[in-house]
């Protein structure tokens, strides 16, 4: 049985037309919804409204498959002065398709950066202007928004200046647009005679409508007076693109119709989102004063610069939870294309214009808490914002029918808030003010003034329009030495409709000469039916709301129809580009397109990467770049010039002058503030606290990253194999481009100790090297490259110093020694403690490893544990925090949490215990927490028992115990324990505890793993199959058990 949509009482001929108030739609909406609930019916003389406002049904309306969106009311009339642009052309319209494949690139990452020192411009001027104005001035906020965000789309996507701070009255073409937007509403709510009727609203809407299109018309023309083609800005664009699929351009109407558009969306809606941010700091001080800390914290006295814009987390929780609170746009409407149900059970025609409601969606309870109406930005927190169901925040529409500016507009506000926070103080000018917000198509507060007070610390600010001429900007080109020979092929595909994925194909491109390949650049389905298996194929791309580009559509279909081991022979990788604010589908298209041709049998030679427009965009991108040349070169055999049998590296050995440094761009000296020692034995485990690098935050759960140096003892072991001391002086003479410092003397202990990991296993290739300058043991090499690799040289772990000890007939030179060493990388390490105990220290938790090599040559002494065991307080290391994905603290303290670690695998769930346990002590309440811990013995290897006695004493923890070296203990292993105490673990995970494992990843892991689904099966008497199932949904839907494992 259907049931009936709720409905407000109706009235003959006008249904519920009294029940809508033009001027208070947003609020009048919010009052039915609780009323009515989630979701009501509105009877219009000449539509039916279906408002939903659950993320349960608006989840189902923004299903593409089911639901388009509808243009009608309001947004009908709309079209009489923006026609089929973007926002208001049907999906059926030629021009909408035409438009949106052309335009994506204009609004993309890449282009937000140019787009950058225009955007500064404009947000000066405002500065400038609120400083000349003194204190004492009263500001009218939503119009001096009006100001900055009307020149900023001006001067960005049109390179004209509307000058609005430069005049007393806004320009005419924002009151004709306010005037135009008002009538288009008013007209939907009212007939067709009246409207007939209204002769003088008929006739100041014309010409409204005409000056809004004759201002398009005159930039255009404009622009075709000093050339088109130079600017390369949005205006460029739309003159001079092909649509890639029809080959046409836009006609000049149609451009007049995306300007009119983009002038409208592109100031109005973001005046609004700065305006209401800005009357919530004024109302939350604690939130003004910690958006203003990190506003300090990231900026200090500099210029703002794109580079900031990512690290402004916080300032983009805000601008998240205002637009939750107050979606520029309040409602969109989609239509069904048959008729249909929703929530299985309320009957949906097709005819009906099914609204969901934004503002009511963003207040649904059971997504944001009772709290809903609570200004919180921490709802928008990393960790926070992961965990939010599909579809429950929407401020920029749905889909492919998604707001295109909104990275425009993203960049645009956090720009000018930051610069704003960074300037001044704000002062509310009516404390007592009320908000009263004014609708038309989308809202602003209204009659909200502020006054402002220049910081003392805030510096000069001169717009750059009033800059002198500053001299040419040299950009780094790329140049192919003479001797460099180019002669690996390597396939570099893009899917991109923004063209950020484009832009970063065509850097790989550019840079794949130098580094010895000859390259082809072409889309994705150019390829379709037939990628190559000679060299390498490289493919960057991104999703479009979780599908594939229009230009890789093709090749995502050919994927899927492929069987195993159709791709055999092809080497590739893969580069994603997405947005992590659209969590359902972030990365999904990359992620298949590399499970895809896995699956057919290609094989993978580097990992996948990803880059994140909300995060540090470009600098992801270089940082897997910056490894993918080594990469190619170690899976592909690149050779860059003609093989010969000489080394790369010519050394000489000269007098003795020390020149030692190494940079890491990402690293930073912290310092040791204590090391000492928690256990004895084969390998002792150790308790260091580090002093973090200035600026450096963590969670408890993140990562230490060091990087370390190889100990003495390795250092003298190469030193002798090559009859050298510590004294040694070496130049390093090469044209190559590589990681070692050359063309200059520096002692060879500072190589080899801080640039070259010495214990790493051969590989096949080095080994086949050595067999050439080798006597008398050639045939030995060749044999353990060829028939015993795995088993003598990766599971021995079995160096090229061991191969050179083992064999001492091989005399490789010096040079190619060093040639074949891998650099120095970092290692990483969890983090054994919680900030809420020292925000600027952390501690670790480690084993050393210090015994006889499984290679049988020597010691085998890890290189990390080793260099942290021996360094004493107040030594400098080098380090940084990496944030771990997933494996934090619930955001509510009242969650329960399970434990399970054995050895030094207790490191980051003693962060957590640590947590809860300060929590506790200032007087909140925690969930349960239970700790499953292994170890040798109570008094062997029990590693911080005092502490846990402690926490246990305050109820911060219960812990269990599993003793492996005990005979006749009550459970040897953690898994044991789990099953032993499994009525408590079931008690809790019926009360949606969450699970977190860290330990051995081959053994105790996949043991520890399997005893919960044991547990759950015994519960639920399910099968196997089932019992896998729900594991799986407890790690990947509801991340409810996550793991940090090593090996």
């Amino acid at each position: 049985m259907y049931e009936k949509i709720p409905q407000p009482p109706t009235r003959p001929l006008v249904g519920n037309a009294a029940d809508i108030d033009p001027s208070a739609r947003m609020e009048n909406w919010l009052r039915l919804s609780k009323i009515y609930g989630p979701i009501f019916h509105l009877s219009l003389p000449q539509r039916n409204l279906i408002i939903l406002s659950s993320q349960e049904l608006v989840n189902e309306a923004c299903d593409e498959k089911r639901f388009n969106k509808r243009v009608g009311g309001a947004l009908n009339e709309v079209r009489s002065f923006t026609g089929d642009g973007l926002f208001t052309a049907q999906n059926s319209e030629k021009n909408y398709g035409k438009g949106h494949r052309i335009l994506a690139s204009a609004f993309s990452p890449v282009a937000m950066h140019g787009m950058f020192e225009g955007m500064m411009d404009i947000a000066e001027q405002l500065v400038l202007r609120w400083k000349r104005f003194g204190e004492d001035s009263i500001i009218n906020v939503s119009e001096n928004y009006t100001r900055v965000t009307l020149d900023t789309i001006g001067l960005c996507a049109f390179n004209y200046r509307f000058n609005s701070f430069y005049q007393n009255e806004l320009h005419p073409f924002v009151n004709s647009m306010v005037r135009a937007l008002h009538e288009a509403g008013s007209r939907a709510r009212r007939t067709s005679i009246q409207n007939k009727l209204m002769i003088a609203s008929q006739r100041q809407f014309n010409a409204d409508i005409q000056n809004m299109q004759e201002t398009a018309g005159k930039i255009i023309e404009e622009r075709r007076r000093k050339g088109q083609g130079e600017k390369k800005d949005v205006l460029d664009i739309m003159l001079t693109a092909k649509d890639p699929v029809t080959g046409e351009g836009l006609s000049d109407e149609n451009i007049r119709y995306q300007m009119v558009t983009f002038l409208i969306a592109g100031h109005e809606t973001t005046s609004g989102l700065l305006s209401f941010a800005t009357y919530e700091l004024l109302k939350n001080p604690s939130t003004l004063q910690k958006a203003r800390e990190e506003v300090d914290k990231v900026l200090g006295t500099d210029r703002i610069t794109i580079d900031h814009i990512p690290k402004l987390v916080y300032l983009n929780q805000i601008l998240k939870e205002t637009l939750r609170l107050y979606p520029s746009a309040p409602a969109f409407t989609v239509a069904s294309e048959e008729d249909t149900v929703l929530g299985g059970k309320y009957q949906i025609k097709k005819s009906d214009d099914v609204v969901v409601f934004i503002a009511g969606l963003h207040r649904d309870p059971t997504v944001w808490g009772p709290n809903v109406e609570e200004f919180d930005p921490d709802r928008f927190s990393p960790e926070k914002m992961g965990t939010l169901p599909p579809n429950s925040w929407k401020p920029f529409g749905n889909g492919m029918r998604a707001c295109i500016g909104r990275f425009f507009a993203i960049q645009e506000v956090t720009l000018v808030l930051a610069l704003i926070l960074q300037q001044f103080d704000l002062i509310e000018e009516n404390p007592s003010y009320q908000l009263k917000i004014r609708e038309a198509l989308t809202i602003k507060p209204e009659n909200f003034f502020i006054r402002v007070k220049t910081r003392g610390t805030a510096p000069h600010v001169t717009p750059i329009s009033l800059q002198p001429p500053q001299k040419g900007i040299t950009e780094k080109a790329y140049s192919t030495p003479a001797n460099v020979e180019a002669n690996t092929p390597l396939l570099v595909l893009y899917g991109s409709n923004s063209g950020s994925s484009e832009s970063f194909a065509s850097r790989i491109a550019s840079e794949s000469k130098l580094n010895g390949y000859y390259s082809t650049l072409a889309t994705l389905d150019e390829y379709v039916g037939h990628l190559p298996t000679s060299g390498g194929v490289v493919i960057v791309t991104s999703s479009y709301e979780g599908h594939p580009t229009d230009n890789a559509k093709q090749f995502v279909s050919w994927l899927d129809t492929l069987q195993p081991d159709s791709l055999k022979g092809v080497k590739y990788t893969v580069f994603g580009c997405g947005d992590r604010d659209w969590l359902r589908t972030y990365q999904a298209i990359p992620k298949r397109i590399d499970e895809k041709l896995a699956e057919s049998g290609a094989t993978r030679i580097k990992d996948r990467g990803e880059a994140d427009a909300k995060g540090d965009f470009f600098g992801d991108f270089d940082q897997w770049n910056s490894t993918l040349w080594s990469t190619l070169s170690e899976k592909l055999g690149t050779k860059t010039v003609a093989t010969t049998a000489e080394p790369m590296f010519e050394v000489e050995i000269v007098k003795e002058t020390r020149s030692v440094f190494l940079r890491q761009t990402d690293l930073q000296p912290g310092e040791i503030i204590e090391n000492k020692q928690l256990a004895g034995g084969p390998r002792p485990k150790r308790h260091i606290e580090v002093a973090l690098p200035e600026g450096i935050t963590y969670r408890a759960g993140d990562y230490l990253v060091v990087l370390p140096m190889n100990s003495g003892y390795m250092i003298d072991r190469a030193l002798k194999q090559f009859g050298l001391n510590r004294e040694s002086q070496i130049i390093i003479h090469s044209d190559k481009q590589t990681y070692l410092p050359t063309g200059y003397s520096v002692n060879i202990t500072v190589i080899l100790a801080a640039y070259v990991e010495l214990s790493q296993p051969a590989t096949r290739k080095q080994i086949l090297k050595m067999a050439e300058y080798s006597a008398d043991d050639k045939d030995k090499l060749i044999s353990l490259a060829e028939k015993s690799y795995k088993e003598e040289i990766l599971e021995k772990h079995t160096s090229i110093l061991d191969l050179l000890n083992l064999y001492p007939s091989c005399k490789i030179p010096l040079g190619l020694f060093l040639e074949m060493l891998p650099p120095m990388r970092t290692r990483e390490y969890s983090i054994s403690s919680s900030p809420l105990w020292k925000e600027d220290c952390c501690t670790i938790t480690l084993s050393v490893v210090d015994a006889p090599a499984w290679s049988g040559v020597a010691l085998y002494k890890g290189v990390a544990s080793n260099y942290l065991a021996t360094a004493t307080e107040g030594r400098k290391v080098t380090v940084t925090v990496h944030p771990s994905a997933t494996f934090h603290l619930p955001g509510s303290p009242t969650v329960p949490i399970i434990l399970v670690g054995a050895g030094t695998g207790i490191a980051p769930l003693r962060g957590f215990i640590q947590e809860r346990a300060i929590q506790i002590q200032n007087g909140r309440t925690v969930g349960d927490t239970l700790l499953f811990f292994g170890c040798p013995g109570p008094d062997d290897g029990f590693l911080y028992k005092e502490e846990l006695d402690a926490w246990e004493k305050i109820g911060a923890v219960k812990v269990r115990t599993a003793f492996f070296r005990v005979q006749g203990a009550e459970a040897k292993y953690v898994q044991d324990r789990l099953w032993i105490d499994r009525k408590e673990v079931m008690d809790l995970m019926n009360k949606d505890a969450r699970i977190y494992v860290c330990g051995e990843a081959t053994k105790m892991a996949p043991a520890v793993r399997s005893t919960f689904i044991k547990i759950y099966q015994e519960q639920s008497k399910c099968t196997d199959e089932e019992g896998e199932e729900w594991m799986n949904n407890l790690e990947r839907l509801s991340v409810r058990y996550v793991s940090d494992v090593f090996t």
